[in-house]
């Protein structure tokens, strides 16, 4: 299935355990609307903690 809004990572690859829950919401019933601002949350939610993580 694919999905209508993709969360990656640092070096540009899908971020599975994201996608998989919204695979999950998709599928079940939930609005879609109620994943879409999921997926916002998590945006806001990993951005920060995207800007705080030591690169090596």
């Amino acid at each position: 299935m694919s999905l209508p809004w993709l969360v990656v990572g640092g070096a540009g690859r899908e971020f599975e355990p994201v996608s998989s829950h919204l695979r999950d919401c998709l599928l079940g019933d939930v609005s879609p609307l109620t994943c879409r601002s999921y997926v916002y949350d998590l945006l806001r939610w990993f951005r920060p903690v995207n800007c705080t993580m030591s690169r090596s």
